[in-house]
């Protein structure tokens, strides 16, 4: 097996995942309301949680897993449930919880980051459209003949692409000159992207 025989399969589940990744959807306002809420490192730490859940729908994938998972609806209505359910929990909490006045206020940094992490990791890994994405990239892009290690890089591809655009997102919303722009509308901003993902929490639940 020689890896660039592989190369025109590499490009090209590049370039599909990442005009999947541009597309905004409920990662993208994730990280947006994390970054201006917490700061850069809760954007970047986000976007690595995001990334960890992507890894856990690539290995099923890889293992044909995916497809038994739609074969059973109850399954994934209950996968539904709590992505969705998780989503409206997130918006919530964000509208009427306690707004901080400085990111870097009295709470413990590396707490806010594993929350950031956690909060990634849970909004993709519960995400039932995370699961038909990868079902399609798996099904239609890779032949089924195609060598485990070949497979295997694909999804390090796609992990790669999928941390480097949203930590590009969270590094533009953090930077001095977008950000002080942006603190003036701070809290309507918040309440913003948290009706956005109460929406879209409702919407995947009723999908």
């Amino acid at each position: 097996m020689i890896i660039l025989d592989y190369l025109p399969l590499f490009i090209t589940v590049a370039f599909v995942h990442l005009v999947a990744a541009i597309v905004p959807a409920q990662d993208f306002v994730l990280i947006s309301r994390q970054t201006l809420k917490n700061g850069r490192k809760a954007g970047i730490f986000c976007s690595l949680g995001i990334t960890l859940g992507q890894a856990i729908h690539i290995t099923y994938s890889m293992f044909g897993i995916a497809i038994l998972i739609t074969k059973y609806p109850d399954l994934l209505f209950g996968i539904k449930v709590l992505g969705g359910g998780y989503l409206v929990y997130l918006g919530t909490n964000g509208m009427f919880g306690r707004e901080s006045n400085d990111i870097y206020d009295s709470c413990d940094p590396s707490r806010k980051n594993r929350s950031a992490i956690l909060e990634g990791f849970l909004c993709n890994t519960f995400n039932p459209k995370s699961i038909l994405y990868f079902i399609s990239v798996f099904s239609v892009l890779i032949p089924s003949d195609t060598p485990l290690p070949v497979v295997a890089l694909c999804g390090l591809i796609m992990m790669v692409i999928q941390m480097f655009w949203f930590s590009a997102i969270a590094i533009f919303f953090s930077n001095s000159r977008v950000y002080g722009a942006l603190m003036f509308y701070r809290r309507k901003i918040n309440l913003f992207f948290s009706l956005i993902l109460i929406l879209l929490g409702v919407s995947v639940m009723i999908s």
